[in-house]
């Protein structure tokens, strides 16, 4: 990792856009449409592991992606939400 370079973990990039601490890593675990939803528009789905000290001084690996990569996160959670149907939309999620 290059000094000075900005990371995301996974689960704060998945609850960043709006889906459970664990979606980005299941969806990274499996071959399914999103997985290749997310390969098409530029996720390389590459991540490194990030040793951490908590505040009680006990060690913790975290999976990280570059900031790249969440920002093709972030367009992909718009991309999914685009292929939900309007009906099931409120008026204020339908003109987001």
């Amino acid at each position: 990792m290059p000094i000075g370079e900005y990371r995301v973990g996974l689960s704060s990039a998945s609850k960043a856009i709006g889906y459970s601490e664990k979606w980005l890593r299941r969806v990274l675990s499996r071959s399914g449409t999103t997985a290749k939803a997310l390969q098409g528009l530029g996720f390389s789905g590459q991540f490194l592991k990030v040793v951490r000290e908590s505040n009680q001084g006990n060690s913790y690996s975290e999976r990280t992606i570059s900031l790249d990569e969440f920002n093709n996160g972030s367009l992909v959670s718009k991309f999914i939400d685009l292929q939900k149907s309007p009906i099931n939309k409120t008026p204020t999620e339908a003109t987001n």
